[in-house]
């Protein structure tokens, strides 16, 4: 408190503030901003956007806490790492779905007959999964004597598993 008032009395004698603070670069992270971890005495009002400052911040979008500098924030954009993790998530299951005329079930239709089920993502089908996909499947096996597990790109290049040869 002692500093942020001697900050305030440096402004007054000065007639402006020594700096850009944090809170007026991006006043968006006002409300993610819970408390500096280093200085509690310091909010971001108090500190330069250049701060090596660790800040506890939540995530107005999931809820997260994490911590991370206020540089990492304010300069480098940072943000919450599981709606990070979520939306490259997204990105690649997007990337995954076959575009018409290149899913399995068009290219390799006797594949795709003994497809059973995608393991990480149940509602994809031979109608939507691409050949090179790494997505685990199940599947019956070519002679139709058992399953197996293998990813779609292993069992479209046309390799036979050993058991089954």
């Amino acid at each position: 408190m002692a500093l942020g008032q001697a900050a305030e009395a440096w402004a007054a004698v000065k007639g402006r503030v020594r700096f850009e603070s944090a809170a007026e670069r991006n006043p968006e992270l006002l409300i993610e901003f819970r408390k500096n971890l280093t200085r509690p005495e310091y909010d971001l009002s108090l500190c330069s956007p250049s701060s090596s400052d660790v800040a506890e911040w939540q995530c107005t979008k999931c809820g997260l806490t994490w911590e991370t500098m206020i540089r990492n924030r304010a300069i480098s954009g940072s943000g919450c790492h599981a709606c990070h993790r979520e939306g490259i998530n997204n990105n690649n299951v997007a990337r995954s779905m076959a575009l018409p005329g290149e899913s399995l079930a068009e290219l390799f239709p006797d594949i795709a007959a003994r497809f059973i089920r995608c393991l990480k993502d149940p509602i994809r089908t031979p109608d939507n999964l691409r050949v090179k996909s790494n997505l685990k499947c199940e599947w019956f096996c070519h002679t139709g004597e058992h399953t197996f597990t293998a990813p779609v790109f292993s069992v479209s290049n046309g390799a036979k598993r050993r058991c089954c040869k």
